[in-house]
């Protein structure tokens, strides 16, 4: 009987395929391991809302290096909005807080103007009224710089056509607006760049 003789693999055969086989397992227990879930709007979300799972929806993203910027779900503990955030935006964790920052607050205008296109939720307006002083209109700068946390279009049959705009004032601001509310001034809202 006659015996076959086999060569043996070399070692840099065995050594590539050891290597190879390893590579395997590691990209196999990758992609096994869970994504962090991080907070995504539901909704337009404006400044001031306090966080409720109802309000957002949790992902699972791979965000890398800048996954400590996001707000996951252990952010959810009553925690309110500074900054607006869009539908379907990631939440930042610089956008969170306890309530609007100090000596700050929100109210929310009805202008004469439907508002430039420019203006959106997130963005900074200057606020203007106009008053006729010997029967000439004088336009007169009220704010001159306030962050916009929501337009809300009414909806219905019944629904005025100019959107309620909700503004984050400083209270002496607000004050000034209300009083030219109250005197039935023209209100009108510019876009800054």
């Amino acid at each position: 009987m006659a015996k076959r003789l086999r060569a043996r693999p070399s070692n840099t055969v065995i050594l590539i395929a050891g290597s190879f086989l390893i590579l395997v397992l590691v990209g196999i227990a990758g992609l096994n391991r869970p994504l962090p879930t991080y907070l995504i709007a539901s909704s337009n979300l404006g400044v001031g809302t306090i966080l409720s799972a109802e309000m957002v929806r949790p992902e699972s993203l791979d965000l890398g290096s800048i996954a400590q910027s996001y707000a996951t779900e252990t952010d959810l503990d009553g925690r309110a909005l500074l900054l607006p955030i869009a539908s379907g935006e990631l939440i930042p964790r610089r956008a969170l807080g306890d309530q609007l920052p100090n000596g700050q607050t929100s109210i929310r205008i009805v202008p004469n103007l439907q508002p430039a296109s420019q203006i959106t939720a997130g963005s900074r307006v200057s606020i203007w009224q106009v008053v006729e002083i010997e029967d000439e209109f004088e336009p007169q700068l009220l704010v001159g710089a306030s962050l916009v946390s929501e337009l809300v279009f009414g909806d219905g049959l019944f629904a005025g056509e100019l959107p309620e705009v909700e503004l984050v004032l400083s209270r002496t601001e607000a004050a000034l607006v209300l009083s030219a509310v109250a005197g039935e001034s023209a209100i009108y809202l510019l876009p800054l760049s």
